[in-house]
């Protein structure tokens, strides 16, 4: 059993933060060991293969308009194959990052930031669906429909300010990312929130985390 340095509390030995004031050990970084610590309990094969079927849809919507193209669908096709692959990729999305936040409860607490920017972040996604909704649904006079316009855009600058907070913290947590993949996605979800046609790779970057995160749990109980 271990102090924590920042509290001088006990930690137990398997334990992934001090209950007491919050914060998570190194988890080998100090030591150099990489497979010594075991990882928050959480089902990574099945968010493994739920991130990887996100990419694989967003790569789909990606190819969407070549498929427009190619056979003239009706309005009808074009409206409905668009409406299934927003909402399934909105709610792929927001499970995979509700698994990614539990996942980062496993790292050094200058990721803490982190945490808050995430919900924000999975609030502004949820919003936006709901906000087409309700004007989709009620007739918007002048008044109004300026209204909905302007929270659509408020919407959409807190969700790109999100994605550049969220990649920052990311890029300055991987001396801390002692399984791998967190700055590459960092990098791609600052990318996404300048040029937002980069947020439909971001799902391939997160399977890409999980998927390690599997194999690193495996071989710790293998």
């Amino acid at each position: 059993m271990a102090n924590c340095p920042n509290c001088n509390s006990p930690i137990i030995e398997d334990s992934n933060i001090c209950i007491k004031c919050g914060w998570r050990p190194y988890h080998g970084v100090i030591e150099g060991n990489k497979n010594a610590f075991s990882l928050v309990s959480q089902n990574f094969k099945a968010i493994s293969i739920i991130s990887v079927l996100l990419s694989v849809v967003s790569i789909g919507f990606c190819f969407l308009p070549l498929w427009i193209n190619i056979k003239s669908p009706s309005a009808e096709a074009i409206s409905t194959t668009i409406i299934f692959f927003s909402t399934t990729i909105l709610l792929l999305y927001v499970w995979v990052l509700i698994n990614f936040y539990k996942y980062l409860n496993n790292f050094y607490h200058p990721l803490d930031n982190i945490f808050s920017n995430l919900r924000w972040y999975i609030v502004s996604m949820i919003s936006v669906p709901i906000l087409i909704s309700i004007g989709t649904s009620f007739q918007l006079g002048r008044d109004l429909d300026g209204l909905f316009t302007f929270l659509l855009i408020g919407l959409y600058v807190l969700w790109a300010f999100m994605q550049i907070l969220i990649g920052s913290s990311l890029i300055k947590a991987e001396k801390y990312d002692y399984i791998g993949g967190l700055s590459i996605l960092g990098y791609v979800m600052l990318a996404s929130g300048i040029i937002p046609l980069f947020f439909f790779l971001t799902p391939i970057f997160f399977s890409n985390i999980f998927i390690k995160a599997s194999k690193y749990d495996n071989k710790l109980h293998s």
